[in-house]
């Protein structure tokens, strides 16, 4: 009998403030309390007895802090003309169990060619992928209340010294660490140690038991890049980082002029020689290097010439005075054989301070100037001046010798 009466002893029923396995999961958050009781029913004799219940025994969750910064938006490096203003991108989730800020702090690279400009955090619009700046313009200084499994991307953005060389690559590494929640628009203190011993850069290590009345705080980030003093990033202190990077993309210019003599009135076109009264011509290539990162917008060639020089308004012929290369009046010749543009071959403009974008000013010793945008206009694949990696233009007159 005391073997039956045993096993009539119905059950242990767990009474809490969780639902049941079965139920959809509907979890505590960090700092609520959780409360159970123990109801036993059972029988004496055969028969069933008023089910006793036991007092309720509570405890506050403990929060734990996880959470990742990765590179986001736009993966690889950002390109950016030398200076220009881009954004690198990250995306910082929480995976804690607690609403939580986080302070941001951007740090250069020190295996790399250069620092940016003072670095500034925008938010994500949502509106276009990676930064734009007429659409992420909500600066900010850390992130304000990321609810537990919540992300956010923010943008690190900087100015590039101008004139630096193309390919040359800047890293940024974003450092984001821990910070109280709770008030909308206000920056909590950042949380610099758990109840572990795990302290951030310059926290104060704590290690106490765990007390059912308070909620304990404990680490579990993983280790990232860097930490916020530069030293290599370790997992349970609190914070977390990743890189990403800037390079430069340029345009690499060259600018070569040469001379030829053309026709003088003792040899005409035979061995000519650049003697007074000579006619000279004058070539002036631009090319932009088949490695450069970027397309060079030309807008403005300008020349000043000798005071024994004057400009043939003309751009003759080696056959001398009177035989114009293209037009009587057409002093100059573009050449953009170099390029892929669709219009690609020869062309003339005048001297004449016109529309036509060519100018010669003054006479002996005067000043020259094409307006490229306006030579190498805008079509199809190109804006106004574009001179594509790998392409070149060529600018000829001729002068006479004084």
């Amino acid at each position: 009998m005391k073997n039956r009466n045993h096993k009539r002893l119905l059950g242990l029923v767990l009474v809490g403030s969780v639902a049941a396995l079965q139920a959809p999961a509907v979890f505590a958050a960090a700092g609520d309390t959780i409360s159970n009781t123990v109801t036993l029913s059972y029988d004496v004799g055969g028969v069933a007895q008023s089910d006793i219940t036991s007092a309720p025994v509570s405890f506050i969750e403990d929060r734990v802090i996880n959470f990742t910064v990765t590179e986001g938006g736009i993966a690889g490096t950002t390109s950016v003309a030398p200076g220009g203003t881009a954004g690198v991108t990250y995306l910082v989730t929480n995976n804690s169990n607690a609403t939580l800020d986080f302070s941001l702090t951007a740090l250069q690279g020190t295996a790399d060619n250069f620092d940016t400009g003072a670095v500034s955090f925008f938010l994500e619009s949502g509106a276009t992928p990676g930064y734009q700046a007429a659409e992420d313009t909500t600066s900010v200084t850390f992130l304000d209340e990321v609810a537990a499994g919540g992300s956010v991307e923010v943008h690190a953005v900087a100015t590039m010294p101008a004139g630096q060389p193309n390919g040359d690559v800047a890293n940024i590494t974003l450092v984001a660490q821990a910070a109280e929640g709770g008030a909308a628009a206000v920056q909590g203190a950042d949380i610099t140690n758990d109840d572990n011993g795990n302290t951030s850069p310059g926290g104060t290590a704590s290690n106490t038991a765990d007390d059912p009345n308070a909620m304990d705080t404990v680490f579990n980030d993983p280790a990232g890049t860097l930490d916020s003093t530069g030293a290599p990033d370790v997992a349970r202190n609190g914070q977390h980082s990743a890189d990403d990077s800037f390079t430069i993309a340029a345009a690499v210019l060259t600018v070569t002029k040469t001379s030829a003599a053309l026709w003088d009135p003792v040899n005409a076109n035979s061995n000519p020689k650049s003697i007074p009264g000579g006619y000279v011509t004058y070539s002036v290539t631009i090319a932009n290097d088949a490695g450069a990162g970027a397309s060079a917008d030309l807008t403005t060639l300008a020349d000043t010439l000798a005071a024994a020089l004057d400009m043939d308004p003309d751009f003759v012929t080696n056959a001398g005075p009177g035989n114009p290369t293209s037009a009587a009046g057409a002093g100059f010749e573009i050449d953009t054989t170099g390029t892929a543009r669709p219009s690609a071959g020869l062309s003339y403009c005048t001297g004449a301070a016109d529309a036509d974008g060519c100018s010669y000013s003054g006479g002996p010793g005067g000043n020259i100037s094409v307006n490229l945008a306006t030579e190498m206009g805008a079509e199809a694949g190109y804006t106004a001046g574009e001179l594509q990696p790998g392409e070149s233009v060529v600018v000829r007159f001729n002068v006479i010798v004084q």
